[in-house]
């Protein structure tokens, strides 16, 4: 495993484990800093983000989800639904379920 993927892995547990247990005080702390940052870095992380609602757009499409986390699964897939290219040309996020490139500036 590349050290750049055990970087990744050690930031996904990090924030599983601020979302176990944060109050709604300190998700919107969170909403409020990673929107405040750069603006790049803020594309990145919408990019990232982005990824994760593909992922669990796709366990809603496999019926890979349970009802903990319906909900999440179901809500992204009509996300990609929405901002797919063939769907919403005005708003092209997603091809036919494929996140396509953000611009990095």
């Amino acid at each position: 495993m590349r050290n750049t993927d055990k970087i990744a892995i050690q930031a996904a547990a990090d924030f599983m484990n601020f979302c176990n247990g944060a109050s709604k005080s300190q998700m919107e702390a969170f909403a409020v800093e990673v929107t405040s940052d750069h603006r790049t870095i803020q594309q990145t992380a919408f990019t990232t983000m982005m990824r994760c609602v593909q992922n669990w757009a796709e366990m809603e499409h496999n019926g890979r989800y349970d009802e903990r986390n319906r909900m999440t699964c179901i809500s992204s897939k009509q996300i990609a639904c929405q901002l797919d290219v063939n769907t919403n040309p005005q708003a092209p996020l997603f091809d036919n379920g494929e996140l396509l490139g953000l611009p990095y500036i």
